[in-house]
């Protein structure tokens, strides 16, 4: 070979060692610097989820107040029964009733129990598809006290019907009644307005 061949064979192979080392500290040591300034003085609080790194600041005052008025767990359980409860197929038409039966009370479940016997003798036959996708948007506490609850959940729903591409989007409020059974809160009451 000549010797501008061998320079030209050289410089390719500093430049492709040098963008392999530029691309590695890309992945693997960029991730770690972040020098974002945090508001007011507060201190932050770093989330890692897998390779990514999120600062976040700490809650306000006003945002924790809120948050203390809820029992434990009570504003994620409103949401998820409201979306679970408000979601409904055709093709498995209880079973958003069904999957929600540890979370009810024994009143509850029986009305709810009663009203699918109902729809299932007066629906036989039915076959044009209806489906119903529920998400929860906020959840508001209306009262609550040591042994009892009310929250009004607002939800989107996307109502799909015939050919499943034919779907129509509403907003609605649940307002769903709990009680304290044991150390567990369960629905005793859901109500859509």
């Amino acid at each position: 070979m000549d010797r501008r061949k061998k320079i030209i064979i050289i410089a390719l192979a500093v430049f492709a060692i040098a963008l392999l080392v530029f691309i590695l500290w890309l992945v693997f040591g960029a991730r770690n610097i972040n020098h974002r300034p945090t508001q007011q003085g507060s201190n932050p609080k770093i989330v890692t989820a897998g390779k990514a790194t999120a600062i976040l600041p700490v809650s306000s005052p006003a945002r924790l107040a809120e948050e203390k008025k809820y029992p434990l767990g009570l504003k994620q359980l409103a949401m998820s029964f409201a979306e679970r409860y408000g979601s409904y197929s055709t093709d498995l038409r209880t079973k958003n009733i069904d999957d929600l039966k540890p979370l009810m009370t024994d009143r509850l479940w029986q009305t709810f129990e009663d009203n699918m016997k109902e729809e299932s003798s007066s629906t036989v036959g039915v076959v044009t598809f209806q489906g119903i996708t529920t998400k929860g948007l906020s959840a508001n506490l209306v009262s609550s006290d040591a042994s009892s609850a009310v929250i009004m959940v607002s939800t989107q729903r996307i109502i799909s019907t015939g050919n499943q591409t034919d779907s129509t989007v509403a907003y609605r409020k649940i307002k769903l009644s709990f009680i304290k059974s044991g150390n567990v809160w369960k629905v005793d009451d859901a109500i859509w307005q």
